[in-house]
């Protein structure tokens, strides 16, 4: 009888000691496939370099004219094309740890009259020879910070330099960023158009769709 009854008290303690491990078990594999909500605000430093002497294709240059309304070498009344190719931080200095890059193309509009004597918008007159140019842009940012991963499209006009009110569409991404809507606000933080770097921010306000995970 008392053997009897040890054996049921084993077999009641053993089922216990199971049916605990299977809940913790089970709670560890919900966690694990719980997705971490993306960021709703993300800031981006883009670290522009380029020749101040519109040596476009210099190899330290992560923008360059690739159209324009007399090939390359002209006088940018009407318009240039411009591609991006441009380091992203999330810090200012040009030293910090990068997180991606900037991709994509930019169509600028100089409006208003050009003065005479230029030489393309980028000698050390070019502030008093140019009035701001209006961008047309398309831009995608690659990004990768360790903890989210993806692509974050944006589209819009805007002023170089930026204006206050200036604002863009965020129209979609990749990965964390699926599905993503919101706008960027640009921002000159650093350098000018006279200047071989630029530093310029965006400042990416984020919001998910629920129809989309």
């Amino acid at each position: 009888m008392m053997m009897k009854k040890m054996k049921t008290n084993i077999v009641l303690a053993l089922t216990l000691y199971l049916w605990s491990l299977s809940i913790l078990l089970s709670s560890a594999s919900s966690s694990s496939l719980v997705e971490k909500t993306p960021p709703s605000q993300i800031v981006l430093y883009l670290h522009i370099y380029r020749d101040i002497n519109f040596v476009e294709f210099a190899s330290t240059n992560t923008s360059a004219i690739v159209a324009g309304s007399n090939g390359l070498s002209y006088t940018p009344v009407d318009g240039i094309l411009r591609a991006i190719d441009v380091p992203v931080s999330m810090d200012p200095s040009p030293s910090s740890k990068l997180i991606g890059a900037a991709h994509g193309l930019a169509f600028e509009v100089f409006p208003g009259s050009i003065k005479s004597g230029s030489t393309g918008g980028m000698g050390s007159d070019a502030s008093s020879v140019y009035p701001p140019s209006r961008e047309s842009l398309f831009e995608t940012i690659e990004y990768d910070d360790g903890e989210f991963q993806g692509t974050i499209a944006i589209h819009g006009q805007m002023s170089f330099p930026p204006m206050p009110n200036d604002e863009v569409a965020v129209v979609g991404g990749t990965r964390s960023f699926r599905c993503v809507q919101g706008y960027g606000l640009p921002a000159l933080v650093g350098g000018s158009s006279t200047t071989p770097y630029v530093l310029f921010r965006w400042d990416l306000r984020l919001f998910y769709p629920p129809y989309c995970k």
